[in-house]
């Protein structure tokens, strides 16, 4: 497993392929619930293994910049249905 891990904290760091893998995680667990649990939510996006091989890392705030963007992606995804 490798162990090198790309940190996304900033909103323009979140790359589509970021969200792809949240509207995964969405749709796995969540797509039947009204509410996310986004710590939940966010423990499973975090790691997730990008395309260059690295893992996912969201930084140590639940309110940064990137978590926000994670956030109202989704939340406008649930919304398209």
């Amino acid at each position: 497993m490798n162990d090198q891990w790309t940190t996304v904290t900033a909103a323009d760091q979140v790359t589509d392929e970021i969200l792809e893998a949240a509207q995964d995680i969405n749709n796995g667990w969540w797509a039947n619930k009204s509410r996310i649990d986004w710590t939940e939510f966010l423990d499973r996006l975090e790691g997730t293994t990008l395309s260059d091989g690295t893992r996912l890392g969201l930084g140590n705030s639940m309110v940064s910049p990137a978590i926000r963007r994670i956030k109202k992606h989704i939340a406008d995804y649930r919304k398209l249905g």
